[in-house]
């Protein structure tokens, strides 16, 4: 959104915003479940059935036309299969997926000119930017019938979620759709379009959640879509305080790991279940929970491989690196997403014969705390969009000081980091100090995982305390 656009809506009554949000859902609506959106669908519901042998074929015919796709109009791949002495001929099956080297994050942030289908460029389509777990900001261009392939697999995951595609939905995700001065409810947003209310996740304190939770109550939503730290504090607040939460159908989680306490305090205070799910903006890999419990790797998405990892711990945990059929404008071939999982081995009672997923470990960022105590997650959204930013980190040194460890790139200027102080002003507020350093490189942490956020705050600092005999709840 253009910032001259942010200002007229931060100063608009809540009504007129509800307004505009209604108004850009609709569009947004009008994207996603167009063309030929049903059609992806209706083949999904089909192909989810398939026995594994049909999976392979369907997986292998997709991958001879993607390569085709690739060697005719991607400069990129039509260099490298060159340099490789390579055809399309050379892949059959995805077996032979290996003969191309990984292809890393940092290629493609640095030219990504060079991955644009050339037979796409007149095509309808829109840039997506990410910076994922590793900090390392992307542009990813999508095609507008790879958007509303990539819905097609989220609302088949929904469904195994069983709530309907008109369910009543509360949504927790990293839009400032409420300035983040506000001190006083409403803490949320009606998408009437999209039959959907945006919750703020930048004013999850313990003063304003009660707030919260009764607007959930009277929702009565059949999902509610969130980051896990973001419901993760409802729920410990209303088994802290015997205060009453929704009972939704269903909860789905996605955008942060999701920890195996996180997901018991969630269950245990919405009385419900937890669908995670796993995706990203490139569009080369989609892994979610299905109604047994298992996490599937969607084999009609693309093609996903997991590398050992050596350096990790588990020993177990893999590299995830994945092909995918979806997004023609700018696809990535054997990308390397930089988080890690662990694969699983036995097959799900649910009947489909997707390949299985034990464990997922990326993103496990940590969650800043604010001073006046709100508990923030999920803050790449801040750095998206600014080419000029090769790596970044967040690192909270105590309540009112920030540290922002940048590695600058081609083109960079000072005022980028203004830019990046604006967006977390709005998220996180004015009292705090923020400090930027520049740097040529960031070091990992244990096992090689970059951490995109760091709080080095004791977590036992900020304690949420249980009612007592005769104490008024906030």
């Amino acid at each position: 959104m253009q910032r001259w656009v942010e200002k007229i809506y931060e100063h608009s009554p809540v009504s007129l915003q509800d307004a505009m949000i209604s108004v850009y859902g609709l569009k947004l609506a009008r994207i996603r479940y167009a063309g030929g959106y049903k059609r992806y669908r209706e083949e999904l519901e089909r192909s989810q059935y398939f026995s594994e042998c049909a999976l392979a074929e369907l997986q292998d015919e997709r991958l001879r036309s993607l390569v085709r796709h690739c060697y005719d109009n991607v400069p990129y791949y039509a260099k490298l299969f060159r340099e490789l002495r390579l055809a399309p001929s050379d892949f059959r099956t995805t077996s032979d997926l290996p003969k191309l080297p990984l292809l890393a994050k940092e290629t493609v942030q640095s030219q990504p000119g060079q991955f644009y289908a050339q037979n796409y460029t007149n095509t309808p389509a829109e840039i997506v930017s990410t910076s994922g777990t590793t900090g390392t900001t992307l542009r990813i261009r999508v095609d507008t019938e790879g958007r509303r392939k990539n819905y097609a697999f989220f609302s088949r995951f929904k469904s195994w979620t069983g709530v309907g595609p008109s369910g009543r939905t509360a949504t927790f995700a990293g839009r400032t759709i409420v300035p983040v001065k506000s001190q006083r409810p409403p803490f949320w947003r009606h998408n009437l379009a999209a039959h959907t209310i945006l919750f703020s996740s930048y004013h999850l304190s313990e003063k304003n959640i009660p707030a919260y939770l009764a607007k959930l109550c009277d929702w009565d939503p059949h999902l509610i879509d969130s980051y896990p730290s973001s419901v993760e504090a409802l729920a410990r607040y209303a088994l802290a305080y015997g205060v009453r939460a929704p009972h939704p159908r269903a909860i789905v989680t996605s955008s942060e790991t999701l920890r195996t306490e996180q997901r018991e305090a969630i269950c245990k205070a919405f009385a419900t279940r937890v669908f995670d799910q796993y995706g990203g903006a490139e569009q080369v890999c989609f892994i979610s929970q299905c109604e047994a419990g298992s996490y599937h790797i969607h084999p009609e998405y693309g093609v996903t491989e997991f590398i050992p990892d050596e350096a990790s711990d588990p020993k177990s945990a893999c590299r995830i690196v994945a092909t995918g059929f979806t997004n023609m404008a700018m696809p990535l071939l054997r990308y390397d997403i930089g988080d890690l999982a662990v694969p699983g081995g036995t097959p799900c009672s649910c009947g489909r014969r997707f390949r299985t997923v034990e464990e997922i470990i990326g993103r496990a960022d940590d969650i800043i705390r604010t001073p006046d105590g709100r508990r923030v997650g999920r803050l790449d959204p801040v750095f998206k969009g600014l080419q000029t930013i090769r790596k970044a980190q967040i690192v909270q040194e105590d309540l009112r000081h920030i540290l922002l460890r940048v590695v600058p790139g081609e083109g960079f200027r000072p005022g980028d980091l203004d830019s990046i102080r604006y967006e977390l002003e709005k998220r996180l507020g004015r009292d705090v100090e923020y400090t930027f350093k520049l740097m040529e490189e960031i070091p990992v942490g244990a096992g090689g995982k970059f951490r995109a956020v760091l709080c080095l705050i004791p977590k036992e600092s900020f304690p949420i305390h249980r009612k007592t005999d005769g104490e008024r709840l906030p």
